[in-house]
């Protein structure tokens, strides 16, 4: 184990074990931070909040919580119930559904569901959510492009005057020597 043991680590050894027993019998929740913990677990019900409330549990066991992380993690855990639950009053949520509005490029709800994950983890601003949804945006804009060449090469009545259309009759509207993982690299600058 390394070190020399003290009184102080003994106590705080002690602290440990009479914390995981306390858990372990499930009878005294009388201290401050379990009692905020099971006051704000009341009425979860998305998946995977009984896991969520036994990891808090054991941190604060182990004495590693003080109440600002033990807040942290029953902030997140309402977010978690607020999707599930299909609440979107938040702001940054709201931001994002706008500007979402009428996606339809591939892995879109891919992206969606990723934004929704960083807020659920308190790691999206409104700031920050709009920055997401421009490359969001841009993705989208690409995708319309390529939307709109196929419509033009596989449609002979809706090329524009003057403009041949594309010899390429691929669904993607890439020549066919383009690897596509650089199709799929392009993407991701997007």
């Amino acid at each position: 184990m390394g070190g020399y043991v003290t009184a102080a680590s003994i106590k705080l050894r002690a602290e440990r074990l009479r914390r995981r027993q306390r858990l372990h019998d499930g009878v005294d929740r009388s201290d401050a931070l379990l009692q905020v913990l099971d006051e704000a677990t009341q009425g979860l019900t998305y998946r995977g909040w009984e896991h969520a409330v036994k990891v808090v549990e054991s941190l604060w066991a182990e004495g590693v919580f003080t109440a600002a992380s033990i807040k942290l993690r029953v902030q997140r855990m309402r977010r978690e119930q607020c999707l599930h639950d299909g609440d979107r009053s938040d702001a940054v949520l709201q931001v994002l559904d706008g500007a979402t509005q009428g996606f339809t490029y591939p892995m879109w709800e891919h992206d969606l569901k990723s934004e929704e994950s960083r807020w659920v983890g308190g790691f999206v601003t409104a700031a920050s959510i709009k920055l997401r949804a421009e490359r969001m945006r841009r993705r989208q804009r690409l995708h319309d492009s390529h939307t709109g060449d196929r419509v033009i090469a596989t449609s002979p009545t809706m090329t524009p005057p003057n403009i041949p259309a594309p010899a390429v009759t691929s669904p993607t509207m890439m020549p066919p020597d383009v690897p596509v993982s650089a199709v799929c690299f392009l993407l991701t600058l997007c």
